[in-house]
């Protein structure tokens, strides 16, 4: 099985490199969303980084231990990981497909879109576990772009690995 011409471009695949994160650890109470809680407490320590790389922060839901996880990637440990632990991010091929942010049909809608994508390629096969989950980035959370735009775009990522008959 393969992709057709017309659906090459509704996927990328990307690489992401393995590194150390800080993270917020496995939450898994709703109120962990909510002010106080670990996951808004973990936004406002890294929201206040800078950071060059587009892609720095990931929010994945850690299937093994049944919780949400949310990672900033950092170039160096810092001082101050305003109490959050340090893990080892073990990177590698994911594939990416966007969708509306806070859009539930359309998330679901777009995920199913990206994990037949990766079963139709033939070279490529989900590969969930060992610290590699599926996750999410919101692209434009900027205030004024997501004014600009009237919404704003969460890029889904599956990880992937080439299939060993593929090579």
């Amino acid at each position: 099985m393969s992709i057709s011409k017309a659906a090459r471009n509704q996927v990328r695949v990307i690489e992401l490199p393995a590194c150390k994160m800080v993270w917020s650890g496995i939450s898994k109470e709703q109120s962990d969303w909510e002010e106080g809680g670990s996951l808004q407490r973990f936004n406002k320590w890294f929201s206040g980084r800078s950071s060059s790389l587009a892609v720095r922060d990931l929010l994945w839901y850690d299937t093994e231990q049944g919780g949400f996880a949310w990672g900033w990637a950092v170039d160096a440990v810092p001082e101050d990981t305003g109490g959050f632990p340090v893990m080892d991010f073990p990177g590698g091929l994911y594939a990416a497909i966007v969708s509306v942010d806070g859009d539930m049909k359309d998330h679901d809608r777009r995920r199913a879109a990206l994990l037949k994508w990766i079963k139709r390629s033939g070279c490529f096969a989900l590969d969930v576990g060992a610290g590699r989950y599926e996750a999410g980035y919101i692209l434009v959370g900027a205030p004024e772009l997501k004014a600009a735009m009237g919404y704003a775009q969460l890029e889904l990522y599956a990880p992937i690995r080439i299939k060993e008959a593929s090579k």
